[in-house]
Formats: C-alpha cells, sequence, structure tokens
C-alpha cells in the first residue's frame, strides 16, 4: 500500500534539514555549535571590552567600528538564519505543493512542473530528528520529508518501509 504525503516546504522545514545535516560529521556539528554558542559570547565579551574602554583620544570612526563589530557577533545566528532564508530560497525548484509517494518499488516525487522518480538502491541512507527525515541520494542531496505532515500511522509505515529498503536508521 502505498504512502501519499503532500506538504509545501517551509523555512523552518529546510532550518531544521540543515540542522540535522550538520549533525552528521564532527566538524560541520562543532561549526554549528560554536556559532551558536561561542561567537555571540565572544560578541558580547567584546562590547563589554569596548565599552569598558572608551578613551576620549579614540577616534569616534574606531569606536563605532568595534561596536559594529561586537553587534555582529552578538547576532551572529540571526545572521546564520537570514543566509539559510536565502539559500532556501535559491535553492527551491518551485514553491508550490510537493506530493511524495513512496511504495515498495520506488519513491515518486512531483511538483507542478516536475516529475522525479527514485527507485530504493539510489537512496543512500536515512537521517531523522523529531522534525523531519532526509532521504540522502548522495552525501550532500537529499529529500526532505517534513514529520509535521505525517500522522503516527504514517510515521510508523515510515520506519518499517525504510528499515526493509534502506536499513538502519541514523539518529
Amino acid at each position: 500500500m502505498p504512502i501519499r504525503l503532500q506538504f509545501t516546504l517551509t523555512l523552518d522545514d529546510y532550518v531544521a534539514a540543515q540542522r540535522l545535516h550538520a549533525k552528521r560529521g564532527w566538524w560541520p556539528r562543532l561549526i554549528l555549535v560554536l556559532a551558536y554558542t561561542l561567537v555571540p559570547f565572544l560578541g558580547v565579551l567584546w562590547l563589554l571590552f569596548t565599552a569598558s574602554f572608551i578613551r576620549i583620544a579614540d577616534s569616534p570612526a574606531l569606536f563605532v567600528f568595534e561596536l559594529g563589530v561586537g553587534l555582529f557577533l552578538v547576532s551572529f545566528p540571526l545572521y546564520l538564519r537570514l543566509r539559510w532564508k536565502r539559500c532556501y530560497r535559491r535553492t527551491r525548484t518551485e514553491p508550490g505543493d510537493c506530493t511524495i509517494e513512496f511504495d515498495r518499488s520506488m519513491i515518486r516525487i512531483q511538483q507542478s512542473k516536475m516529475r522525479s522518480e527514485v527507485e530504493w538502491p539510489a537512496v543512500r541512507s536515512l537521517s531523522e530528528n523529531k522534525k523531519v527525515f532526509l532521504l540522502y541520494l548522495a552525501a550532500a542531496k537529499f529529500v526532505v520529508i517534513p514529520k509535521r505532515i505525517c500522522s503516527e500511522q504514517q510515521i510508523e509505515e515510515l520506519h518499517s518501509l525504510f528499515q526493509q529498503e534502506i536499513g538502519a536508521v541514523r539518529q
């Protein structure tokens, strides 16, 4: 019995997929953690240092530059979100609904101006978290399936199908 899902990929789905994808290796995971913790912390330290050492002899341009650097570091997670938003807009093939149908022989993906068929042997691996499934066709090419559109029964059916067709699920 085929499983048919219809959805529109949102920015939140895209960000959840990118975060999950970043967790596939230790280096991208480290970069993600540093971007959300260490960089803003350094920005706060920079701003405190800049504010505590204001000297009348310093040029106003230098102070504005130092203040700008500190504010950029503090707001770096927002900058990342804006970059992901830009990538989301640029990498979308179509802005409309997407229909994905899973059966025992293949995965069919259909949008208004595009159709794809992917046979199960082409799917190299699978990752999932609370928000999305990622079906990897290559090391950095994946199909995103948001869990928000699935019922509990569909999630169980997908787990069963993925287990049979792909193998072990990476968390």
